[in-house]
């Protein structure tokens, strides 16, 4: 593409967001004002007896909110009981439901079901939309809990947690994003204040400079801690069986699949990559165009737990991930428990 086409294009985007600022002007002051509410206790926050850690981010759409998740349970779910709260987004069944054997991604959602299969029984999952319902019938259900791990719900104010760990992508810093419908934010860069942790995600090897500049560019907004988390891949995990060659075809319904096609290709020749929007569900017509070359598949870890075609003879695998914490992993972990406080329970 010419240098010509590329400011033509550069100059069209900033007239597209010149023409929204007036539409996230009136967004922002109407989260400001319900944030207001929230910071005046003019609306209520719920305040529970339990250790609630909340995971979420001010943009829309995947900032490794599930990786995180898991790591919060590789943390703490060696001394403590947890549990982990979805809303269930795109699930087909309604109201609070404790994860079980009957479930699946219809019922659950997709990461919601992702983590049952990856945790349970050592660790319960529960979806509901009302999370302070939901809280409530966790500790009736399962009084043994100590943490609460509520995933995307920085934005719940209903629930007041006691730790708040925000995320923010490092190609897509919510410093240098706007609100929406101009930007992907949901809501002001200010919001930031409330977190008690901040984490850059998905990020590639950084040098101490870089991290420090990057948190000098967090501090005008929030206090808090600065970490820096990547993304670790894990070997290859079996859905249908056979030997997977040089060449294969990579599935994938994810909000951000970059940084999976960016680690297969070093491994492997991606003959397609076939995409689909996040939280997809998958149909007959989708297995059907996903087989028809015959070549090896290989799909993500959440997209895994909607796989619902019949074994088609074609080698099929998924690529387990997780957050790995950059140059401060153990700080990070120490911070994690030592917020978590002893609660007598009611047993």
């Amino acid at each position: 593409m010419s240098d010509f086409a590329l400011k033509l294009i550069k100059l069209s985007m900033q007239g597209i967001r010149f023409m929204l600022m007036p539409l996230s002007w009136i967004y922002g002051a109407g989260v400001r004002l319900r944030n207001l509410f929230y910071d005046r206790k003019w609306r209520p926050s719920v305040r529970f007896e339990t250790n609630v850690i909340v995971v979420g981010n001010l943009e829309a759409g995947g900032t490794g909110k599930s990786p995180m998740i898991s790591y919060l349970v590789s943390v703490l779910g060696e001394q403590k009981n947890l549990a982990i709260l979805s809303r269930g987004y795109k699930r087909k069944a309604k109201g609070f439901i404790l994860a079980g054997p009957g479930d699946d991604a219809s019922t659950l959602g997709d990461e919601p079901y992702m983590f049952y299969r990856k945790f349970s029984p050592e660790v319960t999952v529960a979806v509901g939309v009302s999370r302070e319902t939901a809280i409530p019938f966790i500790l009736a259900e399962r009084p043994e809990t100590d943490v609460i791990l509520m995933d995307d719900g920085y934005q719940y104010r209903t629930v007041k947690p006691s730790l708040s760990v925000l995320l923010t992508r490092y190609d897509r810093l919510f410093t240098r994003d706007y609100l929406l419908p101009t930007g992907r934010l949901r809501e002001n860069r200010i919001g930031a204040a409330r977190a008690d942790v901040i984490v850059v995600t998905k990020c590639p090897e950084l040098n101490q400079s870089e991290m420090e500049s990057i948190r000098d560019e967090i501090r005008d907004y929030s206090s808090a801690e600065v970490f820096f988390s990547g993304i670790k891949y894990g070997n290859p995990e079996e859905i249908f069986p056979g030997e997977i060659g040089e060449e294969i075809i990579l599935v994938s319904g994810i909000a951000h699949p970059q940084p999976l096609y960016n680690y297969l290709k070093s491994n492997y020749h991606i003959k397609d990559h076939i995409r689909f929007p996040d939280h997809h569900h998958y149909s007959d017509s989708d297995f059907k165009k996903i087989y028809q070359s015959g070549l090896p598949v290989i799909t993500t870890e959440k997209d895994a737990v909607k796989w619902t075609s019949e074994n088609p003879g074609v080698p099929t695998y998924y690529i387990p991930i997780e957050a790995e914490i950059i140059k401060g992993g153990t700080q990070f972990a120490d911070l994690l428990r030592s917020s978590v406080k002893e609660y007598e329970k009611p047993y």
